[in-house]
């Protein structure tokens, strides 16, 4: 390393450039610093290399561990099952490991439903003619024109939607020629009824006010009796006012400060509105239900998160919150609800019953197996066509572990092959890493005895060339691993015990393959063991450390010595300054003594 020169001004009384000489005689001296450094670069450049290798041995540590190590085999790939059916929109399976190698035929004749519980009766009270447009909660009636059609004659009616009663707008829907009547049922339904049958039309694009739309008048059809009768009941309830008072506009008046049950839930009404109630029951997962006041009947309606033929438990703890929405009648808690139906199949000729229609080993007796029923087995014409189902082994996993791992060893491999050449690689002729190689290559060649029928890793499909070959995996190479799904399939199908017992048996290719690259990744101290990788991690770091040292010690050395040959030089100059002093007065000397 060169040391950086001060700023002097050499050779005044000499004429010569002392600074150049001084850099040259330094540059000679720091080549000894710069071929350390150049050693110091060299050897960073190992440790980069060396770690790119460990990078891909842990890796393959990793998918080694996949048929070794006991947490990869929680879920045993080697028993791994898999399910087919011959129609999924009808019958799907699950298969897990536990599951028995067979095919099943299965018919399907009723899905499960779930059970709902509805109103008796409405449960807000329902509009009449003195009802204001604008007290009406469940919706806003807006201001405009309606249209209505008698004969093909348009007629325009006026809404004023924040004076009008009920009434008033259905006075004047009467007050139309054409129009007999126009009224409200018990329910809260608005119904017009022209003098001749099936000539009135309510409602156009053009309309200005909901009226009709919201009473469902727009879409009422006239069955040949001259009435038009709207669908959707109207009623006063304010869902938002709290359920015990009078501004809730209920049917039925619900006692201050009841309680019921709903499930395993128990709610209160105090201080809440029906819709807080309604949210409190969607969000409880103890009631077990999806709670909705359906506007298009004015009913309470309570639907089971489980399917089969179980009732909605329904209690009035203190008060009469379920009975006043009719939920309970008289004390009875059924009365209100309608069950659902349990699933019903059978398996190979044997009739089975599920309140759910995910069928699992506990209602069918099938090991592992999960049955998902999703529509009847009925064909067009009403025959029962069963589904086949077949529960196989599944080597797909296996299939997946074995392409990572010969993937991670070509990788590993190659890489150590090529950064080990002699003249070519970065770690050349590191005979660690040869060793690595040649001990990891030797067994995935090697045979395993304790296996009975499959001894080798050749002998399903796992195929490699002889050693010393190259590894790059092109045509006429012989060292690249590769599998054959067909030949590793059919084994696994074969003897799964044995493949398993080749692959990580007491003597098995994994097991000892695990072994080696275990060792070989130790990051130990030297009384616990340390691996190849932190071995030579220790001492390419001990051949810097020193090389560093070493160079800035020589640093030091040359900036004494630089310091050296400037005071030199300058001595030289000073001398030779008093040289030329000299020489110029005797010069004056002689030349005064001439005149």
């Amino acid at each position: 390393m060169m040391m950086s020169n001060p700023i002097t001004f050499g050779g005044i009384s000499s004429g010569l450039d002392t600074n150049a000489i001084v850099s040259s005689l330094i540059a000679v001296d720091a080549q000894p610093i710069q071929k350390m450094q150049t050693k110091v670069n060299s050897t960073q450049q190992k440790v980069s290399f060396m770690n790119a290798i460990k990078t891909r041995a842990t890796t393959l540590q990793s998918n080694i561990n996949k048929f070794v190590k006991a947490s990869f085999l929680d879920a045993d790939i080697f028993q791994s099952k898999t399910g087919t059916s011959s129609n999924k929109d009808q019958v799907d399976i699950t298969a897990a490991d536990t599951a028995n190698v067979q095919g099943l035929s299965i018919s399907v004749t009723r899905l499960a439903s779930t059970s709902i519980a509805r109103s008796s009766s409405a449960v807000g009270q329902a509009i009449s003619n003195s009802t204001k447009l604008s007290d009406v909660k469940q919706f806003s009636f807006t201001s405009g024109n309606l249209s209505l059609y008698v004969g093909g004659t348009a007629n325009t009616i006026a809404v004023d939607a924040t004076v009008d009663t009920i009434g008033d707008v259905l006075n004047r829907i009467k007050g139309v020629a054409g129009i007999a009547d126009a009224t409200i049922d018990a329910q809260g339904r608005l119904s017009v009824t022209g003098t001749t049958p099936s000539t009135v039309r309510l409602g156009s694009g053009s309309d200005t006010s909901n009226f009709f739309r919201l009473s469902k008048l727009d879409t009422a059809i006239d069955s040949g009796s001259g009435v038009l009768q709207g669908v959707q009941p109207i009623s006063i309830i304010d869902t938002s006012a709290d359920i015990s008072t009078a501004g809730a506009n209920l049917a039925t008046a619900v006692t201050a400060g009841s309680t019921f049950k709903v499930g395993k839930a128990t709610f209160d009404t105090t201080g809440k509105s029906l819709s807080q109630l309604v949210e409190a029951i969607n969000n409880s997962t103890d009631a077990g239900t999806s709670a909705v006041l359906n506007p298009s009947n004015n009913k309470l309606e309570l639907t089971s998160k489980t399917t089969g033929n179980l009732p909605i438990y329904l209690e009035d703890t203190t008060g009469n919150f379920l009975a006043a929405t009719g939920l309970i009648t008289a004390g009875n808690s059924l009365s209100s609800q309608t069950l659902g139906d349990n699933a019903q199949l059978t398996v190979n000729g044997n009739t089975i019953y599920s309140t759910n229609n995910a069928v699992d080993a506990s209602v069918s007796g099938l090991t592992g197996v999960t049955l998902n029923l999703k529509g009847l087995t009925v064909n067009t014409s009403g025959v029962q066509t069963p589904v086949n189902v077949t529960i196989g082994r599944d080597a797909s996993k296996i299939t997946t572990a074995i392409n990572d791992f010969i993937k991670t060893y070509n990788d590993i491999v190659s890489t150590i092959d090529a950064q080990t050449n002699p003249k070519t690689g970065g770690l050349p002729n590191d005979s660690g890493l040869r060793s690595f190689r040649s001990q990891i290559r030797g067994l995935v060649s090697s045979v395993n005895n304790d296996a009975t029928t499959y001894k080798s890793l050749q002998s399903i499909g796992i195929t490699t060339g002889a050693v010393g070959a190259n590894t790059t995996g092109a045509t006429g190479a012989t060292s690249a691993l590769q599998v054959d799904a067909t030949k590793l399939t059919d084994a696994l199908n074969t003897n799964a015990a044995d493949v398993k017992t080749l692959f990580s048996g007491t003597n098995g290719i994994f097991t000892n393959l695990k072994k080696i690259v275990d060792q070989t990744l130790l990051t130990g101290t030297d009384t616990t063991g340390k691996g190849l990788f932190q071995s030579s991690a220790d001492s390419f770091q001990s051949q810097i450390t020193r090389l560093n040292k070493q160079i800035a010690d020589g640093n030091a050395r040359l900036t004494k010595k630089e310091a050296a040959y400037r005071r030199q030089f300058t001595a030289s100059d000073q001398l030779i300054s008093q040289y030329q002093n000299q020489g110029r007065s005797l010069s004056s000397l002689s030349t005064n003594n001439s005149n």
